[in-house]
């Protein structure tokens, strides 16, 4: 990261989302819900995702919660929410976010497809 990391937490969170949308999509669900209107569909948010099943499935009710507690939920970081709605300073994305979302990427990149 070389020390670029509020580079780093700008081109990994939405990687991140990708790749629990992937995940969700994976299992045979959707991530899209109806739009309020009626006109059509919207992705579900982060958080509705990982309170999702096959993200418990995945992750265990724990790790879903500690993906919760990172990156939405309001008594913890909050870091997708803070970063992609411009309410945290940048200073914030330093080195401590970084270490958090790369271990989120971790704890990520341990899922595996379950062979038939």
């Amino acid at each position: 990261m070389d020390g670029k990391y509020i580079l780093f937490a700008h081109l990994i969170v939405p990687q991140l989302e990708n790749a629990i949308c992937t995940l969700v999509e994976k299992s045979g669900m959707s991530v899209l819900r109806p739009q309020k209107s009626g006109n059509g569909f919207q992705l579900k948010t982060l958080d509705d995702l990982l309170r999702m099943q096959p993200v418990k499935d995945a992750l265990t009710d724990d790790g879903a919660y500690y993906l919760r507690l990172v990156l939405t939920n309001q008594i913890g970081l909050n870091i997708r929410n803070l970063m992609c709605h411009g309410i945290a300073d940048p200073q914030y994305f330093g080195y401590g976010c970084a270490g958090r979302l790369l271990h989120v990427l971790f704890v990520l990149g341990m899922v595996r497809e379950k062979k038939e």
